[in-house]
């Protein structure tokens, strides 16, 4: 979601539609002299400029025969709303009747050819957010500026992380951490939608001194437990019923004390690049429902 890509400023296609996922589609086909009627899943159809057509079919034939050749001459396309708007729609590319199609005729009948985009095929989604003039605006850190840290935002896709740092580890040396939990208390804000659940799971990594991140111990123990999914049953992260997440770090709070890791966590949204989900938080500061952690230990002897 962070990459982008140089475009061609000439549409090939526009199309204005108000989204209905419920119903089916009828199309019309060629085949052969004739034509044939179909009734396929509620999807999306654009129609491109014939110019556009006629771009690729006029291709030495050499390079339509080579699927390296055709790549190199024909990157890609660019999906993108003409305007901004509170909506959000999500495509299944890799789904069978995704493809690029061409109708044609030649001196016996019409026909068509598609293009499908095939599992080797990348499709990726570039988002930008704006947080200027927003709520979020003055809770992110800013260079040289105190930070507020009542509230903290957490948000999928290109969204917002939350970099936390435990500043007294040292001090604990000498104990044995039987369990160290962080406690997030989720916060609804007066815009909220009751329709629209918070982020499902959260996953956390080691901020090391170059900035990039190493899963913590936490994770690792958890997935050799359970598996990569079920890692929450474990580590926990998710949704309780206290309307908190609930994040165990006892292990790698163990290696803060013993000095064998960074003192700073990044907490993300799992699987981000899939979910769009967020949450506001209780951040260290916040008055009634403060961000804790919560730490269980036994003195060595």
């Amino acid at each position: 979601t962070t990459d982008s890509f140089a475009v061609k400023q000439t549409p090939i296609g526009t199309l204005t539609f108000e989204p209905n996922v419920t119903d089916s589609v009828t199309v019309v086909e060629p085949s052969g002299d004739s034509t044939i009627e179909k009734k396929l899943i509620p999807h999306l159809r654009v129609r491109l400029d014939d110019a556009f057509g006629n771009s690729i079919m006029q291709l030495d034939s050499a390079i339509l025969a080579d699927d390296s050749s055709f790549l190199e001459n024909f990157k890609g396309i660019w999906l993108k709303p003409a305007s901004q708007n509170a909506g959000m729609l999500n495509f299944a590319m890799r789904n069978t009747n995704t493809n690029l199609r061409f109708y044609y005729h030649n001196s016996t009948d019409t026909t068509f050819y598609d293009f499908r985009i095939y599992a080797s095929n990348p499709v990726t989604m570039h988002q930008r957010n704006y947080y200027a003039g927003s709520l979020v605006e003055q809770y992110i850190s800013q260079q040289g500026q105190e930070r507020n840290d009542s509230l903290l935002f957490l948000q999928g896709m290109k969204g917002l992380d939350i970099e936390f740092e435990i500043p007294f580890p040292e001090q604990l040396n000498g104990i044995i951490i039987n369990k160290a939990e962080l406690v997030l208390p989720i916060m609804s804000l007066p815009e909220d939608s009751d329709e629209f659940d918070p982020t499902a799971q959260m996953y956390a990594n080691e901020v090391l001194s170059d900035t990039s991140l190493a899963e913590i111990d936490d994770i690792y123990l958890a997935s050799l437990r359970y598996s990569i999914s079920d890692f929450g049953d474990y580590f926990g992260g998710n949704v309780e019923d206290d309307d908190t997440y609930k994040l165990s770090l006892s292990a790698h709070l163990q290696q803060m004390i013993e000095g064998k890791v960074m003192k700073k966590i990044r907490i993300s949204p799992y699987i981000r690049q899939e979910r769009i989900a967020r949450v506001v938080l209780g951040g260290p500061s916040h008055s009634m429902a403060p961000a804790k952690l919560k730490i269980l230990h036994d003195f060595e002897y």
